[in-house]
């Protein structure tokens, strides 16, 4: 692959090489977990062919992703301070690298900052600072705003215990148009003011209308020939969506003071009584907020388009049409009573092991429990 370079003259005449730094920013829920495996597998392919994708420093629990990078700006008044460390390692390792180029991946920077918008411009421009060797683009993928907030509800319900995850949908779209979540074009407008538009890519992700490979569209962004690996492997599916009853459930496990603690337990039952399927062409949306979430996202949707794709319109399909039958209306009672037999069912099981295992310590010989207890744990039902 042909590196990309930019070639900048000094005060002196001499050329000074900046190596290309795509910083993918985004946006959550458009594929990047499939990216960043992909990347983190493929290392060694990306940088015969001139591409960095660097790691992050040992022990961090997300080796595939740079949340590293968002995470040390979130919080405290030693913010910037703290997050030397972390931008520090991953960023020698591009500076003194052999390759000319360079990918940095983290979808929580698209929310950075969000919930303390006081902060978002100083944390910008702490990281325009640090990237100013290099000759950057930013890289944002951009679904439409009403398939986005059903699918990051799910998100937030099934992976963290905060404020957000114990809101009902309502609150929480609610939540989200106090943050600005929908005004895509004020988010970019903050990366434009530091990098420039023209160093902004913002790519369409439509998966209910134009299907889009997010990894053959960022190698292709790139110049990366991935076809040509001979130890190619793509990802599985990823990301196991909740079903909008395991959803609506989690939302009020979340509430509970202990949720903390047992979150992957209740997970793993919610998952496994409410499989995903059969649910997808039902909305959290009603058609009232759904055509409301339209008409105040389409002027801004439009402006981004213009600016950032030469076209008019964002996005090429349009909100589907659905009424109130197509709305999820909430948790029904055979719902919870179905989920509380799992629950007993699966708990009665585990008293049972640990029955079995118990007999087995108490033996004289090991594998051979005694036989009132055998015959006591072999029975088809054990309420006790």
């Amino acid at each position: 692959m042909g590196s990309v370079r930019n070639v900048l003259q000094s005060g002196l005449g001499a050329a000074t090489i900046m190596k290309r730094v795509y910083l993918h920013i985004g946006q959550s829920k458009t594929g990047s977990t499939s990216l960043q495996v992909f990347f983190h597998h493929h290392r060694d392919a990306m940088l015969r062919q001139g591409v960095n994708y660097p790691q992050v420093p040992p022990n961090d629990p997300n080796p595939e992703q740079h949340r590293c990078l968002a995470e040390a700006l979130e919080h405290g008044s030693d913010t910037l301070e703290r997050a030397m460390p972390a931008w520090r390692f991953v960023l020698s390792q591009i500076e003194y690298g052999a390759a000319d180029t360079a990918v940095i991946s983290e979808e929580m920077l698209w929310h950075l900052c969000e919930t303390q918008s006081h902060r978002r411009d100083t944390a910008l421009d702490w990281i325009a600072e640090r990237l100013a060797p290099f000759d950057v683009r930013i890289v944002c993928y951009l679904r439409p705003q009403h398939e986005w907030i059903e699918s990051w509800f799910n998100q937030i319900a099934k992976t963290v215990v905060d404020g957000p995850s114990r809101m009902g949908f309502s609150e929480f779209l609610d939540h989200s148009q106090r943050l600005g979540s929908f005004d895509y074009l004020e988010r970019l407008a903050g990366w434009a003011a530091r990098f420039g538009e023209a160093r902004l890519i913002v790519r369409p992700y439509e998966p209910a209308h134009t299907p889009i490979d997010v990894i053959d569209d960022f190698c292709n962004l790139i110049g990366l020939d991935a076809g040509s690996w001979a130890d190619l492997q793509r990802p599985h599916a990823l990301q196991r969506r909740l079903s909008m009853p395991a959803c609506a459930l989690s939302t009020h496990f979340n509430r509970h003071p202990a949720a903390a603690a047992f979150k992957p337990q209740f997970s793993d039952a919610v998952f496994s009584h409410f499989p995903d399927g059969g649910d997808r062409r039902r909305h959290w949306l009603s058609p009232e907020q759904a055509a409301h979430l339209q008409a105040a996202c389409q002027p801004g949707n439009a402006e981004v388009a213009r600016r950032y794709l030469g076209r008019d319109h964002l996005f090429a399909g349009e909100m589907p049409a659905f009424t109130a039958e197509d709305v999820f209306a909430g948790l029904t009672v055979d719902d919870l009573a179905g989920l509380a037999v799992h629950l007993f069912v699966a708990q009665q099981r585990h008293i049972r092991q640990l029955r079995k295992a118990v007999a087995l310590l108490r033996s004289p010989a090991a594998g051979s429990p005694p036989a009132a207890a055998q015959e006591h744990d072999d029975r088809d039902t054990d309420f006790t």
